[in-house]
């Protein structure tokens, strides 16, 4: 759910004026580097292996505010880097002011509320109603659709509540 709303954030901002060039980046390919420099690792992410484009152009650029950050799964950060990461994310705001940055996580309640340069928002569950909404909207087989809505009216929502709050997850058990 969390990179699909990012990757939707990422569409929309590209038909925005003045939104900012997003940059999607997936944090959890950090992982796989030694350096754990955010904006080394975001230029790297980012530019083309035959277009060479120096941290002294990427600053630039930075500065005049012409990125915004998109960074899809702190939570799926190595435990052991999160602190540092989180201290260059809140680095951001006092290196490039203009720089608009997004990011998605699981909650960390702790970390999150004192990142004060930061709003923090968070995905209310589905209800049932919204649940069978987006049923109805899928493009799916109509008799299994019927058979699961029938089914999330008598007792499927009671049982398996926590499953449907998720539009992802409600997608996933209509498939099965």
């Amino acid at each position: 759910g969390k990179s699909i709303l990012l990757r939707h954030l990422t569409i929309q901002s590209l038909n925005t004026p003045n939104g900012g060039t997003p940059l999607f980046v997936e944090l959890r390919r950090m992982n796989e580097r030694a350096s754990k420099d955010l904006i080394d690792f975001i230029l790297f992410e980012c530019t083309q292996k035959d277009k060479v484009v120096t941290r002294a152009q990427f600053d630039i650029a930075l500065r005049a505010g012409i990125f915004t950050f998109i960074l899809d799964g702190f939570d799926e950060l190595e435990y052991e880097h999160r602190d540092d990461i989180s201290r260059q994310i809140i680095n951001l705001e006092k290196d490039y002011p203009k720089l608009k940055v997004i990011i998605s996580s699981r909650p960390d309640n702790d970390r999150f509320l004192s990142w004060s340069a930061f709003h923090v928002y968070r995905v209310n569950d589905f209800t049932p109603d919204q649940v069978v909404e987006l049923v109805r909207g899928l493009s799916y087989d109509e008799g299994v659709k019927e058979r699961f809505l029938r089914k999330l009216q008598d007792e499927l929502f009671e049982t398996h509540g926590s499953f449907l709050k998720s539009p992802l997850l409600a997608t996933i058990m209509l498939l099965t």
